[in-house]
């Protein structure tokens, strides 16, 4: 019952945190994941990319599909910082705040 009661606290300050845009991923995660193998955005980027062509035929379809929907979010990443859970959140929020920008534009003309 007392894990029930914590879960439920805890729960109530990652909501308060969330309001207060607050929030931080490092209160939760431990040392190991917070590192993905010491190696930097550039090579999982390019070991994406390799794998994405193993798994379906290289056509111009998936060429654009790749350079559109991949290599867009990609770009928006530090290449040579290591990968981490933090770099990826903070490319997250900064594709965010780009497609929010780009929808309020719209809404506006």
């Amino acid at each position: 019952m007392r894990g029930l009661v914590y879960a439920e606290r805890e729960a109530r300050l990652v909501v308060v945190a969330l309001k207060n845009h607050a929030f931080d991923w490092s209160k939760y995660l431990s040392d190991r994941y917070v590192s993905v193998y010491n190696d930097t955005v550039g090579s999982w980027v390019e070991r994406f990319e390799k794998d994405y062509f193993t798994r379906r035929q290289r056509t111009p379809q998936s060429e654009y599909t790749i350079k559109k929907d991949y290599e867009t979010l990609f770009k928006r990443l530090p290449q040579e910082e290591e990968l981490t859970i933090k770099v990826l959140l903070q490319g997250w929020a900064i594709s965010t705040a780009v497609s929010l920008t780009g929808i309020s534009a719209i809404a506006h003309q």
